[in-house]
């Protein structure tokens, strides 16, 4: 369980830092970025590692997973807003970097499945 968590937290730092990246955001901006996505994606791991022990993968993926993003992204925005007043829209940039991240993991899994 611990190396899918830090599997999936490195996995989503890369992502989301690159995307920032490209957004122009720089220096002690990526350092919270970072922080607060360790904050959040920890405990979310945690939670879906849970899930999927007790449920099925399908329904936990595609049907709990996105609704624990939407309470991810408004987290993360509330988090954004309030540690720095310079990042512009808090929460389109929330949910333009978990929507990104969440996406390749769909993306991934769904390739995944066609592999095997």
């Amino acid at each position: 369980m611990l190396n899918s968590i830090l599997e999936s937290l490195l996995l989503t730092l890369l992502i989301e830092l690159i995307i920032s990246l490209v957004l122009g955001i720089r220096g002690k901006d990526l350092l919270k970025i970072t922080l607060i996505n360790i904050l959040t994606n920890v405990p979310l791991n945690i939670i879906v590692s849970i899930l999927y022990n007790y449920m099925n993968n399908t329904i936990v993926f595609y049907g709990i997973v996105p609704i624990l993003e939407v309470f991810i992204v408004l987290i993360e925005g509330t988090y954004f807003k309030k540690l720095n007043k310079s990042i512009i829209g808090p929460y389109k940039l929330s949910l333009l970097l978990n929507g990104f991240s969440y996406s390749f993991s769909l993306v991934y899994v769904i390739l995944e499945k066609i592999i095997k």
